[in-house]
């Protein structure tokens, strides 16, 4: 019950600023057009669009206070690479398509190969195109075919980079007609090798939660490092936060700097030494 009490004050609140900023505007519109300053213009499109609370509801509150940014359960040490499973939620097995996940852990050698499939509706719906926006489509995920891939970093020339070659040239063509690279891949690129099956034992997982209510939707992003050998859940990561209909801003948790982890998948499944 008191929780009802808290957010019906905060839209009393916000109706009371719309109120004001309305009694503003009506103020200098009786003057005519001209005479409203600018100053009032913006308070009353802030004051339309603003979100009528800017801290967690008691729902949020509960979900923060429960599970916040990433909860560790087990680590393992020497991971050479994984299977990314976080790559396209609502149209999931888009390659190597997720600069995050797949492109930053190659490219700094953080890990030595990623695993990830391509599915058949992937490489039918984004194929590349130019007209009428430039999009490089399932190239950007290196792939050209649906099925399974490894993915690694090697040097320029490697014959398993042609489709990232593809890409490169597809997207950067001004810097190719140079003899230039994208600032990302100087001296390397990303290897596709087609492989029968994932042999990574560690898999990183990744879905969302929406929930709708009056002022919008309470959403929650789950990703999860899991133990393919068994099915272990070895961390989980939680991420709330809500979305206003037809208003500016969001809300989020508040976090406690001193404890808060963010979502770190190498604090979970330690790199090799070396890997690099």
């Amino acid at each position: 019950m008191g929780g009802m009490k808290l957010v019906g004050a905060r839209l009393l609140r916000h109706r009371g600023r719309l109120h004001g900023a309305l009694a503003a505007l009506v103020s200098c519109l009786a003057l005519g057009l001209s005479a409203c300053t600018t100053g009032q213009t913006h308070a009353l499109i802030g004051a339309v669009y603003a979100p009528p609370f800017r801290t967690p509801p008691p729902e949020m509150q509960k979900l923060c206070d429960e599970h916040d940014g990433m909860k560790i359960y087990r680590t393992a040490d020497n991971v050479a690479g994984f299977v990314d499973k976080t790559i396209g939620v609502k149209e999931p097995d888009q390659g190597c398509g997720n600069v995050d996940s797949c492109w930053t852990p190659l490219n700094s050698g953080t890990y030595r190969f990623i695993e990830a499939a391509a599915s058949e509706k992937f490489i039918n719906e984004y194929p590349p195109q130019i007209k009428p926006y430039r999009s490089s489509g399932y190239l950007g995920s290196f792939v050209e075919q649906p099925g399974l891939y490894r993915f690694t970093l090697e040097k320029l020339g490697h014959p398993n980079c042609r489709i990232f070659e593809r890409w490169h040239t597809f997207m950067y063509a001004n810097l190719v007609a140079q003899g230039k690279r994208q600032w990302r891949f100087p001296a390397t690129c990303i290897a596709t090798w087609p492989i029968e099956r994932f042999t990574a034992r560690y898999e990183l997982r990744e879905h969302h939660i929406s929930r709708e209510r009056s002022y919008g939707r309470l959403h929650t992003f789950v990703k999860q490092v899991v133990d393919r050998h068994g099915g272990t859940l070895m961390a989980e990561y939680r991420h709330h936060f809500i979305h206003f209909y037809n208003r500016d801003g969001s809300v989020h948790c508040v976090h406690d700097r001193n404890s808060y982890v963010g979502w770190k998948p190498a604090r979970v499944i330690r790199p090799a030494q070396g890997n690099s």
